[in-house]
């Protein structure tokens, strides 16, 4: 089975270092429940602009290299390579910090993934192809994302996704073919592996 997986806050914890980072750098009192998809920038007040600047400033600083990985996600790619799906990363992030993403990915989650796709379509440039394109070209049956929007466009493409639960996705209600999971055992579960 080929199964496309998200990045920001289904592989790694982005959100905890982008308050982190919000925090230290901006000496803004932000917690994770104030983050709406679409709607960050009312968490620190300001426009849509410059929210989209301090994401971009966060993905090229070393904050953003240092966002750890989330609980059991190590664990769950192994168990998905032993059992001989193939793997491959598609994230929204822009594609001049790809290299960057790729680092993170070699220091955290090292031969795992056949490729890493950043695909600049949700946070300023509305890139040229979307994690749907990307997953139906791949010949992806699976997306596992934190993103309602991306996991809505991939059901309408015929696949199965995993939505990983989050303070910004609570509105979004299950239909069938996507299934919500709180973490890497659950959606080890939905994929019938343990």
């Amino acid at each position: 089975m080929i199964i496309a997986i998200d990045i920001d806050d289904t592989l790694g914890d982005f959100s905890s270092a982008f308050i982190k980072h919000i925090k230290k750098t901006k000496h803004k009192d932000v917690e994770i429940h104030d983050l709406k998809v679409g709607e960050w920038w009312n968490a620190w007040g300001g426009t849509r602009e410059k929210a989209n600047e301090i994401i971009y400033e966060f993905l090229y600083s070393e904050n953003s290299m240092q966002m750890r990985t989330r609980v059991g996600a190590v664990r769950a790619l192994k168990i998905l390579k032993q059992a001989r799906h193939t793997l491959y990363i598609i994230t929204g992030r822009p594609a001049k910090v790809h290299d960057r993403t790729k680092k993170w990915v070699k220091d955290n989650l090292p031969d795992v993934f056949e490729e890493v796709f950043c695909t600049d379509f949700h946070i300023v440039n509305h890139g040229t192809e979307s994690k749907g394109a990307i997953a139906e070209r791949i010949g992806a049956s699976v997306l596992i994302d934190d993103f309602p929007g991306y996991a809505q466009e991939c059901l309408d493409k015929g696949m199965r996704v995993l939505l990983f639960e989050s303070f910004w996705n609570h509105g979004f209600k299950e239909t069938k073919g996507i299934t919500r999971v709180n973490n890497w055992d659950e959606a080890l579960e939905q994929l019938k592996i343990n």
